[in-house]
């Protein structure tokens, strides 16, 4: 199982997910890549369990992940959103994610909907 996140470098709220994902008790890998990467990287998965995580700082980071909604086909992934502004909840919304949270949270919720992702991944397997 391998958990990706998407964020910009100087995104602080990296670190508190980072502590939470370490909570979850299952061994998975964590990468960060900042949006260029990312879809790179995606190109190059060709098997396992991929969980994406977005910490979205801004209208332009969600625009971005818009445009690219198609590259995401098949792809289990989370939005944490910066601001509860009423155009970017329509947009994340768009997109179809398995949560949509906001990082004014502490984050247990993000772990808790982690843990049961990867659980049903596991059973599935």
């Amino acid at each position: 199982m391998e958990i990706i996140i998407y964020t910009q470098t100087e995104n602080t709220q990296k670190n508190l997910l980072l502590k939470q994902i370490s909570k979850i008790g299952q061994p998975v890998s964590v990468i960060i890549f900042e949006i260029e990467d990312l879809f790179q990287q995606l190109k190059l998965k060709v098997s396992g369990e991929t969980i994406l995580v977005f910490l979205i700082s801004s209208e332009e980071e969600l625009d971005a992940l818009l445009e690219n909604k198609t590259r995401l086909f098949n792809i289990r992934f989370i939005i944490l959103l910066s601001e509860d502004h009423k155009d970017w909840v329509s947009k994340a919304l768009a997109m179809q994610p398995r949560y949509l949270g906001y990082t004014a949270n502490d984050y247990t919720d993000v772990g808790n909907v982690l843990n049961k992702m990867i659980k049903k991944s596991v059973i599935n397997i």
